[in-house]
């Protein structure tokens, strides 16, 4: 006889005797509360188990954003808040009902005197509470790790997503909890009630992709009430196949046809008819086809589900991308139910601790339960392979192929997928919470991998041992398993795995950061210190690249040597100038007229005390060769027969030059003093003739000796300079630039190895690491202006000097520097310093000094 006893209710009898009993008042009032909270027992270690692990997600995303400030994280934040709901709604009714029929409880359930429409409204509430909690729960670890996402002035995107297609992402997770429910009602078992939830859960969206064909039926499907219709529509449909075939539940009689596809092994037994005595199997074919017949309908249906999306992923490849990124989405489930399904199965009904009490070996049992989900795995990444074969085959239909590396760091993502949800398998008690928690185990084993590769860069070999820990985990931890020894001690173990999982990937960052040096607390003190005491100078007008481009250099002008080309100046708007470029052949007098006119109209403007531009070096370059060239041809000639313009032109040049040094000089960045320095050094080799030196009238001769003898003054701007662009760069978390001189890595990606300081690029190491690489790139740019500090407080660069064997040794001094590759800001590349206190600074001093003492 089948009782239910209560605290205020009597006796309650079978339904099917014939007396009937009375209730109480308080029993009619309490039953339906202690039924909710029966039904609603079962679900809730699948809901703190899924928000624990959107949780997880949803840190590994707010450290990622932490020590990432420049990137988006908001793709992780929002599929771990989308996607701990869905897989509550799809689990629910397997556990509600499916685990119920397994363990023939439903059956105890309908034999008390409770309506059968109250059962099934009953586990839909319990469903719905549980659901609208996880969704509660979702949304507060998001709004905590990312309350950006939230803020439509910061991803007006995502607020839309958010606003708009959060209804359909909730009205989804309904769809999804009522499928769930029917699905439980028409199967039999659990397992096939939940592998048969994805054709069920792509039935809406075979739907929509059928109405939004038509131009008319997309734009009414990019309303909610289009999708919402859709989803009603199916939820209809699912609701009357499990009115129609439901009913089987609540009778008691067998049914023949599902009763040849569950998960009990036949009672009969071989026998040895020859001898009449028993003749026992072999143990490991034995659990071989044991494993096999226990769960001979799960793997039959992911066989299939995973080839016929295959199939559909290779058409989709063809004609639609993203309908081939869809399809990934439940090739991704099925692989992550595999490994839920390895262990899994034996948990239920006790069915490993009777292995355990026979003295089966765990290594025999660990093996035989590896076997098929492996060639499975197999067969799927076989099918992938064939995939792309005749897709990027020498007779291939499209030219959009994937290259072998690529391949197989696909079939390690797999594995590594396969290894995590297998693991944790060993983990929970209940099989049907191993299959709910799979999915999310899988994208936090991605999301970890990725945020090892790409945030602590580390190489596939560290990856390697991780993923094999992970595999062989299950293995160590076989006999508590098999005993059942759920305790502290056992989690503990299983957090040990995990941990030691975790540290090894990132033993190659560890390294970094014990290992890499950095620059001195002493020279870091008396930079800040300057930089506090040093106001910053920087360019107010730039001089921009003309929209064509850079034009070859002139072959028909000699002398110049590679050094560019000038052009008109036009005033633009605000306080830009733009430089007009010449054609590739100029004729020469007209090249030179426009040389003219250019110089006269910077002038012009540097007659104005704040004017002090960004000039490229290129043109730069340019006017010094210009000035090599006119005082060559002024020295060819006789002095009764030179040109007043080239005279003139000469001067202007010069003067042009001088105020270029001038406002270089004063300016408070690393790249000002290297163009101050590569102008000074040119001025000073073409005094250096007395022949030019007779070109400069007297007033502009003391100011061009004036600017070069001032040694003192221009060590005094070097230092502002380092130190402020160091202090900039730190405050600013040191800019890095991706450029045509980064790298590329086996996967193709471009990897950048140089870091913008001031305007000058400090050579990097080659990493993907993104926080190895800012790691290291801080740490490199200390050092370097530590160098550059001490290299500049030495005052000398004689060989026995260690600060400039120092500073050799670290920017590489057989580079040459490079200004040319950035406009409108000049950017150097090469060893930054190499023209300090060369002897160009010596000459121009002594030289200085000489010619003042001459001077009236």
């Amino acid at each position: 006889m089948n009782t239910y006893s209560g605290a205020d209710a009597t006796t309650i009898r079978s339904s099917n005797q014939p007396t009937a009993t009375r209730w109480s008042p308080q029993t009619w009032s309490s039953m339906p509360w202690r039924l909710f909270w029966k039904e609603f027992r079962q679900i809730l270690p699948l809901l703190w188990a899924l928000i624990a692990v959107g949780a997880m997600l949803q840190l590994i995303g707010a450290i990622h954003a932490a020590l990432n400030p420049g990137l988006s994280n908001t793709a992780l934040h929002q599929a771990a808040l989308v996607l701990m709901p869905s897989l509550f709604a799809v689990g629910a009714g397997a556990m509600l009902i499916g685990q119920e029929k397994e363990l023939r409880t439903l059956s105890w359930l309908s034999s008390l005197p409770i309506s059968a429409p109250r059962i099934v409204m009953t586990k839909f509430v319990s469903g719905l509470v549980g659901l609208i909690l996880c969704w509660i729960g979702c949304l507060l670890s998001a709004a905590i790790a990312s309350p950006d996402i939230f803020d439509n002035r910061i991803h007006t995107g995502l607020y839309e997503s958010i606003g708009n297609l959060g209804i359909k992402y909730f009205v989804n997770s309904l769809f999804l909890l009522v499928a769930s429910m029917v699905s439980g009602w028409i199967f039999k078992t659990a397992w096939v009630a939940l592998v048969m939830m994805i054709p069920f859960a792509i039935l809406p969206v075979f739907v929509i992709a059928m109405v939004v064909t038509s131009r008319t039926g997309e734009v009414w499907m990019q309303s909610p009430l289009g999708a919402g219709l859709v989803y009603l529509g199916s939820a209809i449909v699912l609701i009357l196949l499990g009115r129609v075939w439901g009913r089987n539940s609540f009778v008691s009689a067998p049914n023949r046809w599902f009763g040849q596809f569950t998960y009990h092994a036949p009672s009969r037994i071989r026998m040895q008819t020859i001898t009449d005595e028993w003749r026992p199997l072999p143990v490991a074919p034995s659990l071989l086809w044991q494993i096999g017949w226990q769960n001979r309908m799960l793997w039959v249906s992911i066989v299939f589900i995973v080839l016929s999306f295959f199939s559909a992923f290779i058409l989709a490849w063809e004609k639609d991308g993203g309908l081939a990124g869809i399809l990934v989405v439940p090739n991704f489930i099925v692989f992550t139910w595999l490994g839920a399904s390895t262990f899994g199965s034996d948990g239920s009904n006790k069915r490993i601790q009777f292995l355990a009490d026979r003295g089966v070996a765990p290594g025999v049992i660990w093996w035989t339960r590896q076997f098929f989900p492996l060639c499975i795995v197999i067969v799927g990444f076989g099918s992938l392979l064939l995939a792309w074969f005749l897709l990027t085959g020498p007779n291939g239909r499209s030219s959009r192929g994937l290259a072998p590396f690529p391949m197989f760091v696909f079939l390690g993502g797999m594995f590594a997928i396969y290894s995590a949800t297998q693991w944790v398998s060993q983990i929970f008690r209940s099989s049907l919470l191993n299959m709910c928690v799979a999915p999310a185990v899988g994208v936090g084993t991605m999301a970890a991998l990725a945020f090892a590769f790409s945030t602590l860069g580390t190489g596939y070999l560290w990856l390697i041992p991780s993923v094999l820990i992970l595999f062989f985990a299950s293995r160590a931890m076989m006999r508590p398993w098999m005993d059942a020894r759920y305790t502290t001690r056992t989690y503990l173990q299983h957090a040990g795995f995990g941990l030691l999982a975790c540290v090894i990937p990132a033993i190659p960052f560890m390294t970094t950061v014990l290992t890499y040096p950095s620059i001195s607390n002493e020279a870091s003190r008396e930079l800040t210190e300057l930089a506090r005491r040093t106001p910053v100078i920087r360019a107010n007008s730039t001089i921009q690249w003309n929209s064509l481009g850079r034009s070859p250099t002139p072959e028909s002008m000699p002398e110049m040597g590679g050094a560019g080309l000038g052009g008109d100046v036009l005033e633009g708007e605000g306080s830009e100038v733009a430089l007009v470029q010449p054609p590739s052949k100029p004729d020469p007098i007209d090249w030179d007229k426009r040389i003219d006119s250019h110089v006269e109209s910077l002038l012009d403007l540097y007659s104005t005390p704040s004017f002090r531009p960004q000039i490229p070096y290129y043109y730069i370059q340019s006017w010094i060769a210009t000035l090599r060239r006119t005082s060559r041809v002024l020295a060819d000639n006789p002095p009764e027969d030179r040109i007043g313009v080239e005279t003139e032109r000469y001067q202007q040049v010069m003067t042009l030059l001088l105020h270029i040094a001038t406002s270089h000089r004063e300016q408070t960045e690393l790249v000002s003093q290297e163009l101050a320095d590569q102008v000074e050094r040119a001025m000073v080799r073409e005094i250096a003739d007395p022949a030019n030196r007779s070109l400069l009238d007297k007033a502009l001769l003391e100011s061009v000796l004036r600017e070069l003898g001032d040694k003192a003054g221009r060590q005094e701007a070097r230092l502002k300079a380092l130190a402020v662009s160091w202090d900039q760069a730190m405050a600013n978390r040191v800019r890095s630039r991706r450029d045509s001189h980064g790298w590329r890595d086996s996967l193709g990606w471009r990897v950048n190895d140089f870091t913008e300081v001031g305007g000058i690029e400090i050579p990097q190491i080659q990493t993907t690491a993104l926080l190895s690489a800012e790691l290291v790139r801080k740490r490199r740019v200390g050092l370097a202006v530590e160098r550059l500090y001490r290299f500049l407080k030495s005052g000398n660069r004689s060989p026995a000097n260690s600060e400039f064997q120092a500073y050799q040794e670290f920017w590489k001094t057989g580079h040459t520097p490079d200004l040319s590759y950035y406009e409108p800001i000049p950017i150097s590349r090469g060893s930054v310093g190499s023209l300090w206190f060369g002897d160009w600074e010596n000459t121009a001093e002594a030289f200085a000094k000489d010619l003042q003492e001459t001077l009236p």
